[in-house]
């Protein structure tokens, strides 16, 4: 029976850094015996087009395999209010016929605790973590703190403390919740200072992640061939606007997500440029025409095509050749790194303090002032040892 090496992913995006981590230790032990099983996460819903785009992305590697989560349970949903230990004994029953030898997993910090199942239901495989992004990584207990304050203005939060308990019932007691044996990361980042103590660090080299990048867009022909064809004959100024997520995220209200990139166009922007698009993978369709509709009546809007929404824009490399990139979140620290090509960070402390909910801003400054320390760092970083911040 082979060896199956599991790569657990709830979002498309963590394909790149998980699949990169995977490759540098084939290589690294001139192995490539392993069976490949990406895992999408249940209660997660990935449609044809994504599930497709999934498989290709991984196709290089010839002996792989995805199995769905919302596949394995006849009411998926309910994983994720089970205690991660209990939850660990019906993945194993599911499971229980491969020889699971390596998990990789992103971090284990999301409200259901489903990666910590997945440690638990196979103890005994290597655990490795790819981190968020290209390598940040967070133990819960900082998490917890940066993202569920309990006080604010003087103003208990309770929703916040139930949110604290539910994840106190949720997550394994100290003494039994389980740590990566191991971390391969780009760009690894830890910002609690309390991760990397317990787990070795192993860092990808830039050129294997170029090549893994490379050889993902290989996979994608339609996508490249797409992107190609974006572009008129004319030559004009063209902006990539990357879009998040923040009212759907409870961050901002639509009216405000509206005036922000109304800002961030009007002070980065020509108005007779073009503005390419790419929407947030979970963006609301009716708050997106919102969106687009506002912005649209002072610029010349495309929007990348629905159907290709959900791929990494780490994987748009004739647009990030083309244009001038506009970043609101961690695509300012991957591009300029994977391509070395200058990405404007646009989101500053003065927008996020006009824009954002002030209930949970402490969270979102934390994070946003991170990206910055992280794109003033790398600069001069040496890839030796984790990036300082």
């Amino acid at each position: 029976m082979s060896a199956i090496s599991i790569l657990s992913i709830d979002n498309i995006s963590q394909i790149i850094p998980g699949y990169a981590a995977f490759k540098e230790i084939r290589n690294e032990n001139n192995d490539v015996k392993n069976k490949l099983m990406v895992l999408i996460k249940p209660h997660v819903h990935f449609d044809a087009k994504k599930i497709a785009h999934v498989q290709a992305m991984v196709s290089n590697y010839k002996n792989t395999t995805l199995v769905v989560g919302d596949k394995l349970w006849k009411h998926p949903k309910l994983m994720a209010y089970m205690p991660a230990k209990l939850k660990a004994k019906f993945l194993y029953r599911k499971l229980k016929s491969f020889l699971i030898d390596e998990i990789y997993y992103s971090h284990d910090i999301s409200s259901d605790f489903w990666n910590q199942a997945l440690m638990h239901a196979f103890p005994k495989a290597k655990r490795i973590c790819y981190g968020d992004g290209l390598g940040l990584v967070y133990t819960p207990k900082y998490f917890t703190k940066f993202m569920y304050q309990v006080r604010y203005n003087n103003k208990i939060l309770y929703h916040n403390i139930l949110a604290r308990m539910k994840r106190y019932f949720l997550y394994p007691s100290k003494k039994n919740q389980l740590k990566p044996h191991r971390a391969i990361l780009a760009i690894p980042c830890d910002p609690g200072k309390d991760f990397f103590p317990h787990c070795e660090l192993s860092i990808i080299k830039k050129i294997n992640l170029k090549h893994y990048v490379d050889e993902m867009i290989t996979t994608l022909p339609k996508f490249k061939n797409y992107l190609q064809n974006l572009f008129g004959k004319d030559i004009i100024p063209c902006y990539l606007l990357i879009f998040s997520n923040f009212t759907e995220s409870k961050l901002t209200t639509l009216e405000n997500e509206i005036l922000l990139y109304q800002e961030i166009l009007a002070k980065h922007a020509s108005k007779d440029s073009l503005i390419l698009i790419k929407p947030h993978p979970a963006q609301n369709h009716y708050i997106l025409k919102r969106i687009l509709y506002a912005l649209s009546e002072e610029y010349s809007i495309k929007v990348i095509s629905e159907e290709f929404y959900h791929l990494p824009i780490e994987l748009a490399e004739i647009l990030i050749q083309k244009c001038k990139v506009l970043s609101l979140s961690y695509s300012s620290i991957s591009i300029p790194y994977i391509y070395e090509k200058e990405v404007t960070h646009v989101l500053t402390q003065e927008l996020v303090n006009k824009y954002f909910s002030q209930e949970k801003i402490k969270w979102f400054i934390e994070s946003n002032n991170l990206y910055i320390n992280m794109i003033n760092n790398i600069k001069t970083w040496t890839a030796e040892h984790e990036l300082p911040i």
